[in-house]
């Protein structure tokens, strides 16, 4: 796992996250032994926690083969494998049928210039958290009455994903994702949000585009 030091944290957290797990304190997350062993310690006393474990282990296992043995790439993988694969389930499962239009509003991330969502920082910190954090419970909501309630957290993560490959830093400032996820999110869920809440969560992406 040596190759992965400075991303396991990132990795672990967004699983924590996605499915709304307990998440270790900031000075803890710079220990790659609590990091690898934090799941497992939840999952011994929390049942949400059992499934997230094996799906994180296994994805552990294929991001470090083959520098680790195929006896212990198959020890991390066999549970999950032995549940999920063969899968029909896919993107879609989480998306639903915005899963064209979520890939196209992620590429269109990835185009950007570095400059432009640095920008972001700045922008996004222009609205305060007292009226974000309400837009986003309302994001939250819609994400629900839509039918796929992991929809909005995912799509977060995909941000993520696409601000870093772009900066070539991880983790990235947290402000632009958010700016980028506002964006993303509002014109995924368009019709299930009202315009003051689209306007605050897209305003930060679109004031750094100038």
């Amino acid at each position: 796992m040596a190759h992965l030091h400075g991303n396991l944290a990132a990795l672990t957290i967004r699983f924590l996250d996605i499915f709304a797990l307990p998440i270790p304190e900031p000075d803890q997350r710079d220990d790659n032994a609590t990091m690898l062993a934090w799941l497992r310690t939840l999952a011994a006393t929390l049942p949400a926690a059992r499934g997230v474990a094996a799906l994180h282990d296994a994805m552990l296992a294929v991001m470090a083969f083959p520098s680790i043995s195929a006896e212990d790439y198959g020890v991390l993988r066999e549970p999950w494998a032995a549940v999920c694969l063969p899968s029909e389930f896919g993107l879609a499962t989480i998306l639903g049928e915005d899963t064209p239009a979520a890939q196209a509003i992620l590429a269109e991330i990835h185009e950007l210039p570095g400059r432009r969502l640095r920008l972001m920082a700045a922008t996004r910190g222009q609205v305060s958290d007292a009226v974000w954090a309400p837009a986003m419970e309302r994001l939250g909501a819609a994400g629900i009455a839509s039918g796929y309630p992991f929809r909005a957290r995912v799509l977060y993560w995909g941000c993520v994903n696409e601000v870093e490959d772009v900066l070539g830093e991880v983790p990235t400032d947290r402000a632009i994702v958010e700016a980028a996820h506002g964006m993303a999110a509002a014109r995924l869920l368009t019709s299930r949000l009202d315009d003051e809440t689209a306007a605050v969560l897209e305003g930060p992406y679109w004031r750094a585009l100038g």
